[in-house]
């Protein structure tokens, strides 16, 4: 028998991305939808397709999502920062300053 792997995700192609400056280093961003901005933080080792690939697009129906790389994996760069709660937060906030968001709700 033979179980195949398939995803009823719909996928959507961000309307904007690009990198941030944020404490000394760039922060990779996509951007999708309109609304209320929500943020969308990262698990461990996750990219934002790997850990927030279905539910964007349902998301991006109501709201402005923003959909951040933090340190480490996928498109940011590793760097010799402190890693820590503390330096995660600042940088979210450097992102939203760049975006010119002055609020939104997170989800991670």
């Amino acid at each position: 028998m033979t179980v195949s792997s398939q995803s009823n995700a719909q996928h959507i192609k961000p309307t904007g991305s690009g990198y941030a400056p944020a404490n000394g280093t760039k922060v990779y961003y996509e951007v999708y939808g309109e609304g209320k901005p929500i943020v969308l933080l990262l698990g461990a080792y996750c990219t934002i397709e790997m850990n927030w690939g279905e539910l964007i697009a349902e998301l991006a129906k109501t709201r402005k999502v923003i959909a951040l790389e933090l340190q480490g994996p996928g498109h940011t760069p590793f760097s010799e920062r402190k890693l820590s709660r503390t330096t995660f937060a600042s940088d979210v906030e450097k992102v939203l300053d760049y975006l010119k968001i002055d609020s939104a709700d997170l989800a991670g």
